[in-house]
């Protein structure tokens, strides 16, 4: 670790403990591949061609995306995910460096006869006795070195001791020792300054539960929690799988503390659109463990992922009481980031009741705050508000530099592209994104993204006038038609899935059924008191039941239109009176 960076031949770079080949980008570990998206690749290929000078963000935007604008956001989310990836932390900032208005820079490389600091030629040292006559002693040594570290905030130095543990555990045969080492360098699944999910700690845990023999069941328990969230966006069914054991191990144990922090880990790993009762279940039982564990946060968790499920069934008042219960606990337990986990919801509740100057205070502070703990959901879930914020407002055109901010390979965030290009009249390359992103869509993952993935697509769909996807689109989300649409936990609600129903149902041509669906919208988006989407939701009745023109549907449609002309005026909103005003005149 006192070379970062090393050249390894003249077309590779060392970076650590991993391998940069620049000729044919591709990243590795131990001469394994390491799975890592394009961008950020580009993104790293672009540092390491002038390793060791500063590259400014243009020069950088202009290498990463040629020919494309992008926002400075754009650039952090990549490098997030890229420091991620490798392992470095945006604090101490080991392999890349941002200096403040100038750009970014990869540390020079290093020769190897450069002397290490004292403290990494400790824990060299110990790693290197490891193999010889008293492995024991100084894996203990190294344990607690990790434990020093962390304690006075050197968390990458404490991963690296807890890391070198594994390896003489490794070498020395010490199997229980190689668990101890590799739970302790995943990190607490309850702590976000010591948990890190990656491929390398996937492959290390993987490694570990083929070592349990003499494992405690505790032990067995959380290698299989902590394996599950390290998969759980890429390898869904296994991490599905793993967080089941993990429960039921959790269970008979018995130990309160331990299954409030295992449910953690499979509440996310379980969230479907298919469950939301046994999730609530499973957050009543996280609740309960921790109450008995007396441990604040994984009782203010608890209360978190209560709020998310009632905010599914469309119960606010609840959902609001168990959020606010959730946060006051986690401020209890002096866990780091509160105040952005709170801003940002705030904000999603804020949007729900049209106070848009609120919702974009909130959004922009949460971000702000979320720069030194190095967030790597902030950036996305200030896009998300952002975009739904100017969407509600009919500002759509103003969503054009955010197009970047949903690059990636999560369906959600290539629905999010498709629907921005659909804002600003782009059409055709949403549809091309569109059309990709619904080949093959009914296997998309059935995961906490699913619901609000296949809402964001009927919107693209309906825009597109696209009958035979809406049709599609309608049969997968019509056993949702009672759930609200969430976009994460605190990130945006997107109010009755009937709404989206019924507009697929117009495009797909089923006139007889987009009434009843835009009538059940009506009810649920009035029972969670989302003012901007109800008003939606009266006015898109108001069009259904003028082309229905049954006994009565035209002094119903007169009444809604009138609402609903009233509810945007109290929004503050005009965009819709043009419309309003030629559906009156049909009328």
């Amino acid at each position: 670790m006192g070379e970062d960076l090393e050249i390894a031949s003249h077309r590779s770079l060392r970076l650590g403990d991993f391998v940069l080949e620049l000729d044919e980008p591709e990243l590795r570990r131990d001469g394994a591949p390491v799975e890592i998206h394009a961008t950020p690749l580009r993104l790293l290929v672009a540092l390491a061609e002038r390793a060791g000078r500063v590259i400014s963000k243009q020069d950088l935007s202009d290498t990463v995306w040629p020919g494309v604008t992008v926002s400075d956001a754009s650039i952090a989310t990549a490098l997030r995910e890229l420091r991620f990836v490798l392992g470095d932390d945006g604090r101490e900032q080991r392999i890349i460096e941002t200096l403040r208005n100038r750009g970014y820079r990869l540390r020079q490389p290093r020769s190897s006869d450069r002397k290490a600091p004292a403290r990494e030629n400790r824990i060299d040292t110990l790693a290197e006795r490891g193999s010889a006559d008293e492995p024991t002693g100084n894996i203990a040594l190294l344990m607690g070195l990790g434990a020093s570290l962390l304690e006075a905030g050197q968390r990458d130095e404490s991963r690296r001791a807890y890391r070198e543990a594994a390896g003489v555990a490794r070498q020395a045969g010490d199997d229980g020792a190689f668990v101890r080492a590799t739970l302790a360098f995943a990190g607490d699944l309850l702590n976000t300054e010591t948990v890190v999910k990656s491929a390398e700690v996937a492959t290390l845990l993987e490694e570990a539960i083929t070592r349990e023999g003499s494992a405690f069941p505790a032990e067995r328990a959380r290698l299989r929690a902590r394996l599950a969230i390290n998969l759980v966006w890429t390898r869904h069914d296994e991490a599905v799988a793993l967080a089941h054991e993990a429960g039921v191990l959790a269970r008979e144990i018995g130990d309160p503390d331990l299954l409030s922090e295992v449910l953690y880990d499979v509440y996310w790993a379980s969230w479907s659109p298919d469950n939301v009762a046994e999730r609530l279940a499973l957050a009543q039982e996280m609740i309960d463990a921790a109450n008995r564990a007396d441990n604040a946060s994984a009782l203010g968790f608890g209360h978190l992922f209560e709020a998310a499920a009632r905010l599914e069934t469309g119960d606010r008042s609840r959902a609001e009481g168990s959020m606010m219960q959730g946060y006051d606990q986690l401020v209890e337990s002096g866990a780091n980031g509160i105040r952005v986990g709170k801003a940002s919801w705030r904000a999603c509740i804020a949007l729900l009741d049209g106070r848009f100057g609120e919702a974009e205070r909130f959004a922009k502070a949460a971000l702000e705050w979320s720069e030194p703990l190095v967030s790597g959901s902030a950036g996305l879930i200030y896009a998300m508000q952002i975009a739904w914020l100017r969407i509600d407002q009919g500002r759509g055109l103003e969503l054009a530099p955010f197009v970047r901010e949903f690059a990636g390979e999560l369906p959600l965030l290539r629905a999010g592209v498709a629907l921005v290009h659909c804002e600003v009249g782009d059409l055709k390359t949403a549809r091309m994104n569109f059309i990709a992103l619904m080949d093959g869509f009914e296997m998309l993952p059935r995961d906490s993204f699913w619901l609000g993935t296949l809402t964001v697509l009927a919107e693209v769909a309906v825009k597109l006038a696209d009958p035979a996807n809406a049709a599609r689109l309608h049969e997968a989300l019509l056993p949702f038609e009672a759930h609200c649409a969430l976009l994460g936990i605190r990130s945006a609600c997107r109010g009755s899935v009937a709404l989206y129903l019924g507009l697929l149902a117009r495009t797909a041509e089923r006139p007889d059924a987009v009434v009843p669906h835009l009538e059940t919208a009506m009810r649920v988006n009035t029972r969670l008191r989302a003012l901007p989407l109800l008003a939606r939701t009266q006015l898109e009745l108001a069009h259904a039941l003028a082309d229905r023109k049954d006994a009565g549907d035209g002094q119903r449609a007169r009444s809604l239109l009138a609402e609903c002309s009233e509810l945007y005026r109290g929004l503050g909103l005009d965009v819709h009176n043009a419309e309003i005003a030629e559906l009156s005149t049909r009328l």
